[in-house]
């Protein structure tokens, strides 16, 4: 429980494993414990196919927070709009669904203050399907299922695949 006591939110693994190593958990000790702790919903830790976690989300609430912030129907993010360009992302977003990402610090901001915390979000939110990318190469937005309006055709997005 040592590991729960931090501050921060999100630890690297290596962080976790310099912890579990003053405890004399090391190897597969190691990684039975982040699979219970995951399992008892302390942590959030996946270890499976094509995402293994490089950081390990000790605040499981995050990602409850992330997905229903995504979800409610608000007339302006929980941060603040400081451009043009992220006011008419927001107006797109509520509009289509459609998530650009100069929207996550603004959206995001109570909880993702740093581009790694919000990274680590998509990747899992993405992994999960809560999310899809826009299949578009370079594309740095993404689409909200939830939150698309009911004649949308799925033009130029997925949902599933490799999460990269």
């Amino acid at each position: 429980m040592y590991i729960l006591c931090t501050s921060q939110p999100v630890l690297t693994i290596e962080d976790v494993q310099e912890i579990a190593s003053e405890f004399d958990i090391e190897g597969e000790q190691f990684v039975a414990m982040l699979h219970k702790f995951h399992e008892l919903g302390l942590v959030v830790f996946f270890d499976q196919g094509n995402v293994t976690s490089e950081q390990v989300i000790l605040a499981p609430h995050l990602l409850i927070y992330a997905i229903s912030i995504l979800n409610e129907s608000a007339s302006k993010p929980r941060g603040t709009i400081e451009s043009e360009q992220q006011q008419e992302a927001w107006d797109r977003f509520l509009k289509n669904g459609r998530l650009d990402y100069c929207l996550l610090k603004p959206l995001w901001a109570p909880i993702a203050k740093t581009v790694g915390v919000r990274s680590f979000l998509l990747k899992h939110l993405e992994y999960c399907r809560i999310i899809g990318r826009s299949s578009a190469p370079d594309a740095k937005e993404w689409f909200v299922p939830t939150r698309l309006p009911e004649s949308f055709e799925g033009k130029g997005m997925s949902v599933g695949g490799d999460v990269k």
